[in-house]
């Protein structure tokens, strides 16, 4: 059969005290009686006593030790030892004689009732200690923290032994023991609760030498994961997004001497659409109220964290808010949370200043945040996945802190984080040209390739940044980001799509702007970026921006547009020519782009985008009298006249209308120089000949259609250089010359040393 631990503990026992058999609860339990008491102990004491320790729970008014002496009295219970209760929870050793008796059978039972059975054997046989209130566990380790100051100039592990051995001496305390990595003492009291005793927060490089004097006893930082330091693993999440929503809290609990990043943060937040407010050593309930306006899109936290020690997983980490738990200490919702293990009590060694550090069950059950939301904590040891598995179940989209003991530089780290995901272009290092917003995978893998990952502060190990991603709902942007634009295809070149970071679809909460005009969207998608559609002319001039419900704003994106007004000229013989003239509007994304911080800017091949809007005209005119050869008799005027309007057509078009004009090129915009630029037109002149007309195509010659030699200058404002050159030698027996020119032109929209990339 099965049996519970307590059952196994007290046969151990039994056997170790060869004359004893002691029962455990369950036992039988008089009507009106509270919850069982629990069996803690038992053993030999060297005055020949039966030890047994139990502990009452609360609401209890008299405990009963009960014996069976079988070879006295057979089987029959006899109160041996009884003792008065106040209702508080407590812990009763009884003592009892076994007068060298073989075999005792004993159990312990506990009862509601104010009147104290009458037992065989006095008060003194039994002990009954109450745990410390609040107040008293406050008072002592505020003295725990202060007696370490008697042995403060000694190295850490030779000060640490002290008070330890001075700890084991005082009254209630059951073990005292260093944590693990040296971070500090935990304490246990006889009632099960654990007090920390830390180390200094955020320590320079003489506190460690002064504690650990030539790096003799340093401990090592515990490694990191290969999963969790290059890699989302696992737990990356398909579904991608921007916070849904903005409310923002940056928080400092440091003490004044350390960085205060907060408000920065903060400050850079509400700029860019969040609704960011800064708070200041917050209490307990304050952050319990932070969340009473509804969940939070994004939380930064400077803390201090402190380990404590738990039996099921060996130790967690609290995060300090700092506050004084002496002035809240008889607060009975205060000590409501210490009961639901949500408040842990810890105090820096020789400060006397006990605080209350909020744990994993506080998270769950007093935090909310936002799908998407990111949480950042600059906290020593609060990167485990213990405290990402809390915020993730309070909604939390991601987390990222420290893995160790970070320094005095570690909030440095954090601003390049959100400077990069905000894309504003303040924290070093800086890239010339600003850089474009970036998604938070991104700006992970940058911060690992450069080592930016570890914290700055000397430490005597590297302190390293841990990320954690929601499998649900995944923490992935701070602001929508354009990295480029582009023709749909090379066929229909109606549509464009905006290619970078997103998010997931926002449906009617989306919008796309270039210049002053919304256009249509046509899919929103967080891998393959806007496709947009249905544009009415005249088209937009400007800038790209992309809004999320109304609120995140991506970077502007130039679409430059020249228009270049082609001249193209047929000169035959005689008065006969011909001209087509065309306003050609050109657009390319020129601006560059880069795909990770501090990445040089890419400048690749830019397609032409023509959506519908080119236009111009043929005109012909002129005549030539050609005389009759040989014995043929007169000759043939031939005259050339027409005057019609080109349209654009898009090669995607449902046929070419009779009259159009049509282009396509591709631009090396790291040169300016075209890798083809193609223009067709096609039109008709009438002609006559001796009266009788008819008529005749036209459009420009192969040569000057696919070998146009234009050249845009990045270097001048992206300028296009005006030309004059001749067309091919003429196929039309009328024909003696073309020319094709165009003048310099200045585009709209032209990307700038300000243009992010």
């Amino acid at each position: 059969m099965k049996r519970s631990p307590e059952i196994l503990r007290l046969r151990a026992a039994t056997l170790l005290a060869s004359a004893l058999l002691l029962l455990a609860p369950p036992l039988a339990q008089a009507q009106g009686d509270t919850a069982l008491p629990r069996i803690t102990g038992q053993g030999m004491d060297g005055s020949g006593h039966f030890v047994i320790d139990s502990k009452v729970p609360a609401g209890s008014r008299h405990a009963v030790l009960e014996a069976v002496f079988p070879t006295q009295t057979g089987m029959t219970w006899r109160t041996m030892i009884a003792t008065d209760l106040d209702g508080r929870q407590a812990t009763v050793q009884f003592r009892l004689p076994t007068n060298g008796l073989p075999k005792v059978m004993a159990r312990v039972r506990t009862g509601e009732s104010l009147t104290v059975p009458v037992a065989e054997l006095d008060e003194s046989f039994c002990t009954v200690r109450y745990p410390l209130s609040e107040i008293q566990r406050i008072d002592f380790l505020a003295a725990a923290s202060l007696k370490w100051n008697d042995w403060k100039d000694l190295p850490r592990d030779a000060s640490f032994a002290q008070l330890i051995a001075w700890l084991k001496q005082q009254p209630g305390v059951l073990d005292a023991w260093v944590s693990e990595g040296k971070t500090g003492i935990f304490i246990e009291l006889e009632d099960g609760d654990t007090l920390t005793l830390f180390t200094k927060p955020k320590p320079t490089a003489a506190d460690y030498e002064h504690d650990f004097p030539g790096g003799v006893g340093l401990p090592t930082a515990p490694p990191i994961p290969q999963e969790i330091q290059r890699s989302f693993g696992s737990r990356a999440a398909p579904v991608k997004g921007l916070p849904e929503s903005n409310r923002a809290i940056c928080a400092n609990f440091l003490e004044p001497y350390f960085p205060n990043s907060a408000p920065t943060i903060a400050g850079w937040l509400n700029g860019k659409g969040y609704k960011a407010d800064v708070k200041q050593m917050s209490t307990v309930k304050e952050v319990k109220a932070w969340f009473d306006d509804g969940p939070l899109g994004f939380l930064f936290l400077h803390a201090h964290g402190f380990d404590y020690p738990t039996k099921k997983d060996g130790k967690q980490v609290a995060i300090s808010l700092n506050q004084p738990a002496y002035l809240v200490a008889e607060d009975m919702e205060y000590v409501q949370m210490r009961d639901n293990f949500e408040l842990k009590l810890g105090s820096e060694l020789g400060s006397g200043k006990p605080v209350y550090g909020i744990t994993r069950v506080f998270i769950k059950n007093h935090m909310k945040f936002a799908p998407h939301s990111l949480v950042m904590a600059d906290t020593c040891y609060a990167g485990t996945k213990d405290l990402f598995d809390a915020f993730e179940v309070a909604g939390a989209g991601g987390y990222i802190s420290w893995h160790w003991e970070s320094g005095p530089q570690s909030n440095t780290r954090f601003l390049q984080i959100v400077d990069r995901m905000l894309g504003l272009n303040l924290q070093a290092p800086v890239s010339t040209p600003g850089e474009r917003p970036f998604s938070l995978p991104v700006v992970k893998s940058w911060m690992l390739d450069k080592g930016y990952d570890i914290d700055p502060s000397p430490t005597p190990a590297p302190t390293s940044l841990r990320y954690y991603i929601s499998s649900k709902n995944a923490a992935h942007l701070l602001r929508p980001s354009i990295r480029s634009i582009e023709p749909e295809n090379t066929v229909t070149t109606t549509q464009m799509r905006l290619k970078g970071d997103f998010g997931k679809d926002p449906g009617a909460n989306g919008k796309v702007t270039w210049g002053d005009r919304e256009v249509h969207v046509s899919s929103w998608n967080q891998e393959t970026g806007i496709l947009i559609d249905g544009l009415s002319k005249p088209l937009p001039v400007g800038d790209f921006k992309v809004e999320v419900d109304n609120k995140y704003v991506s970077n502007l994106t130039p679409m430059t547009e020249w228009t270049i007004p082609f001249t193209y000229k047929v000169l035959g013989q005689g008065s006969l020519e011909y001209t087509i003239k065309s306003d050609f509007k050109v657009r390319f994304d020129v601006h560059g782009y880069r795909d990770k911080p501090e990445d040089p800017v890419s400048y690749g091949l830019s397609p032409f985008l023509n959506f519908g809007d080119l236009s111009g005209t043929a005109t012909a005119s002129g005549s030539y009298f050609e005389p009759a050869g040989g014995s043929t008799p007169g000759g043939t005027t031939y005259t050339w006249s027409g005057n019609r309007t080109l349209v654009s057509y898009d090669q995607g078009g449902n046929g070419a209308p009779e009259n159009f004009l049509m282009g396509s090129a591709l631009l090396d915009t790291a040169t300016g120089v075209p890798q083809f630029f193609m223009i067709t037109a096609s039109s008709f002149r009438d002609e006559a000949a001796n009266g009788h007309g008819y008529k005749v195509s036209i459009g420009y010659d192969p040569l000057t259609s696919a070998m146009l030699p234009l050249r845009f200058n990045p270097w001048d404002g992206w300028k296009l250089q005006g030309n004059s050159v001749p067309g091919m030698p003429p196929l039309d027996p009328r024909t003696v010359s073309s020319n094709m020119s165009w003048p310099e032109v200045t585009p709209a929209a032209v990307p700038t040393d300000e243009t992010v990339r």
